[in-house]
C-alpha cells in the first residue's frame, strides 16, 4: 500500500524519488493519497494505523506508544519490561499480540526473541510518543538496566545493541552522566562485549567521552580501567601502537595515584608490550620491572598476566627463545585456569601453541590451538574464535592439510571483518596470500 501511494504521488505531483523523500523525512507514516485516489479508511498510510491503534486496550495501546520512544524500532521482551515497570512475561504475551495484529514482527537472534516496528509504524509511534511530551529518561534508565543486568551476556547485548549505545549517546547528551559512564563500563569493564564484539568509530568516540567524564567527576579508579580498555582496543582492533601507548601511560599515572600496584604491574606490562611492536629498547625494562612487581606482591592475577606478555615477548623477539616461552606460557595458563583467569588462559594457550608450532611439535600446538578454540566458543567471543581459528589454520597449513587450514582461515576472516578489526584482517591476508591460500572477497 505504501508503496502504491509513492508511485501515485511520483506521478501525479512529478516529483523526483530524492523530492519525495525529502518531503516525508521526519513523518513518512503521514504520506497519503494524492486527489481523489483513496477509498474511504485507506487514504493513507496513517488512516490504516489509526484504526490498527485505535482498536487495542489500554496495555497494548501503552506497549506501542513506548516502542514509539526507543532510539531504535525494536525491542527484546525483556528491555520492553524495564520500560514499562511490568514482568517479562507480560510483556511477551503482549509482544506477541502486536505481532498477530500485524504491528510489530518477531524476528530471532541466536536463541532470543525480539519485536521490531515496521519503519513507517515505527515513526507513527513516534510521532505519538513525542507529541505526548514525553522524554527519554525512562528509556534510557531502561536500555541501562538493562545492560548492567546481561553484562556477561553476549547475545542479549547484540540484540538490543543499538538501542543501548544510542541511550548512552542520549545520557551524555542530556547530562545524565551517571547512566552514560555506568553503561559504557559495562559493555568495557564489567563485561566483555567490545573486546569480544569490536569497536566502532562511534563507540571509540563513547568511550573517549566516559573517560573524560569520570576524570571530571573524580572517578579515578573507572577511569583508569577505561583508559586501560582503550588502549586496548587501539591494539587490537586499529592497530594505532602510538595512541594505545598514550591511553596506557595515562592508565598507569592513574594507577599510581590510586596506589593500585597489581593494576601498575600490569599497565608496565602492556606498555613493555607496545614499546616491543614498536622494537624500541626501552620494553625489556618494562618488562623486567612489571615481574619484579608481581613476584614481590604474589598476586595470581598480576603474575599470570605479566608471565603471559614475557612469554610473548620470548617467543616474538628478533631472536626468539621458543623454549622458554613455551614454558612461561604454559605457567602463565595454569595459574590462569586454576584462579578462572579466562583471558589470560585463552592469551597464554595462544602463545603456548605458537611456541610449540615453532618448535616443530605440531600435534602438541594443534592440540594447544584447539584448547584455546573451545574456550572461545564457550565464552562466546568472536575475536577470540577468529584468533584461535587462525593459529589452528597455520597448524593444518604446515601440516599440509590445506582444506582444514582455509576452513579456518575464513572463519577467522569472516569474524575479523565482521568485526572491524582491521589490523588482524589485513595480516592475516598477506598471511593467507603468501602461502596461497584464496582471499575471499568482503561481502
Amino acid at each position: 500500500f505504501a508503496l502504491e501511494i509513492a508511485s501515485k504521488t511520483l506521478k501525479v505531483y512529478d516529483l523526483t524519488p530524492g523530492e519525495l523523500l525529502t518531503r516525508i523525512h521526519e513523518t513518512p507514516h503521514d504520506l497519503t493519497m494524492p486527489a481523489n485516489f483513496g477509498e474511504i479508511g485507506r487514504t493513507g498510510i496513517k488512516s490504516l494505523l489509526d484504526a490498527s491503534v485505535s482498536a487495542l486496550d489500554k496495555e497494548l495501546y501503552d506497549v506501542f506508544l513506548n516502542m514509539g520512544g526507543l532510539f531504535e524500532p525494536s525491542a527484546s521482551p525483556d528491555l520492553m519490561a524495564r520500560v514499562m515497570e511490568q514482568p517479562v512475561e507480560q510483556m511477551t504475551t503482549a509482544l506477541a499480540e502486536l505481532d498477530a495484529r500485524g504491528l510489530v514482527n518477531v524476528r530471532r537472534l541466536a536463541a532470543l526473541d525480539y519485536y521490531r516496528l515496521h519503519d513507517l509504524a515505527y515513526s507513527y509511534a513516534r510521532t505519538m510518543y513525542l507529541n505526548k511530551g514525553r522524554g527519554y529518561d525512562q528509556i534510557i534508565d531502561a536500555c541501562r538496566s538493562y545492560t548492567t543486568a546481561h553484562v556477561d551476556d553476549l547475545d542479549a547485548l547484540d540484540v538490543e545493541q543499538s538501542n543501548i549505545l544510542e541511550a548512552a549517546e542520549a545520557a551524555h547528551q542530556i547530562g545524565r552522566e551517571i547512566w552514560f559512564v555506568e553503561i559504557i563500563r559495562a559493555l568495557t569493564v564489567d563485561g566483555v562485549y567490545f573486546a569480544a564484539r569490536g569497536h566502532t568509530a562511534a563507540s571509540l568516540k563513547l568511550l573517549h567521552e566516559a573517560i573524560d567524564v569520570a576524570r571530571e567527576q573524580g572517578e579515578l579508579e573507572t577511569a583508569h580501567y577505561l583508559l586501560s580498555k582503550l588502549g586496548n582496543a587501539y591494539v587490537d582492533f586499529v592497530g594505532d601502537y602510538d595512541n594505545a601507548l598514550k591511553a596506557y601511560e595515562a592508565a598507569l599515572e592513574l594507577a599510581r595515584a590510586l596506589g593500585n600496584s597489581v593494576r601498575e604491574a600490569i599497565l608496565l606490562t602492556v606498555i613493555g608490550k607496545v614499546l616491543f611492536e614498536q622494537k624500541k629498547p626501552q620494553a625489556d625494562d618494562y618488562y623486567r620491572r612489571a615481574e619484579a612487581l608481581a613476584r614481590a606482591l604474589d598476586d595470581s592475577f598480576a603474575l599470570s598476566f605479566v608471565l603471559h606478555h614475557r612469554g610473548y615477548q620470548l617467543i616474538n623477539k628478533p631472536e626468539p627463545d621458543y623454549a622458554q616461552g613455551r614454558a612461561l606460557s604454559g605457567e602463565a595458563a595454569q595459574i590462569a585456569a586454576a584462579h578462572e583467569l579466562t583471558e589470560i588462559y585463552f592469551y597464554s594457550l595462544i602463545n603456548r601453541g605458537s611456541a610449540e608450532h615453532e618448535l616443530g611439535l605440531l600435534d602438541a600446538a594443534l592440540d594447544t590451538h584447539q584448547e584455546a578454540h573451545g574456550l572461545a566458543v564457550k565464552e562466546n567471543n568472536h575475536y577470540w574464535i577468529a584468533a584461535s581459528s587462525r593459529s589452528i589454520g597455520e597448524d593444518q597449513s604446515k601440516l599440509d592439510r590445506r582444506e582444514e587450514a582455509q576452513a579456518a582461515f575464513d572463519r577467522a576472516l569472516e569474524l575479523w571483518r565482521g568485526m572491524q578489526a582491521k589490523a588482524e584482517a589485513d595480516d592475516l591476508i598477506q598471511y593467507m596470500k603468501a602461502e596461497n591460500y584464496d582471499v575471499k572477497p568482503e561481502k
